[in-house]
């Protein structure tokens, strides 16, 4: 800050001190006033809200749009991939394993579903 800035800088706070300890507490509120800044105060909620809900909507819509991006060549890769995590052991000599079902679910769409997030994964570390 130049010596002028800091002189104005210097006037505008005295200024503003002597301004605020001149003034006294007998200024009446008009509640009307007060309405109407508090009707302002929440129209600009209002509005920062649904801004916040349009930014995480189209977050969403671009997530979806670059997951759709998986190939079947991904996919193809990925089970590869998972196939020798599956069958490789790790340092106790104890291989990788999914969770079973017991029967109960089709494992087809839960295989899938890893191999997409698999696919996903290779192709965001590429990017990196």
């Amino acid at each position: 800050m130049g010596r002028k800035d800091k002189e104005r800088s210097d006037h505008l706070h005295d200024f503003l001190v002597e301004e605020i300890l001149a003034g006294g507490d007998d200024d009446d509120i008009d509640a009307a006033e007060i309405a109407e800044f508090r009707a302002v105060v929440a129209s600009g909620k209002v509005a920062l809200a649904r801004r916040r809900l349009q930014m995480a909507k189209e977050a969403v819509l671009k997530d979806k749009q670059h997951r759709s991006n998986v190939t079947e060549v991904d996919k193809e890769r990925a089970r590869k991939r998972l196939s020798t995590i599956k069958t490789s052991a790790n340092d106790d000599g104890a291989s990788i394993t999914l969770a079973a079902r017991f029967g109960k679910d089709d494992m087809n769409d839960d295989v899938d579903g890893l191999l997409e997030d698999l696919a996903e994964l290779e192709r965001d570390r590429k990017d990196d």
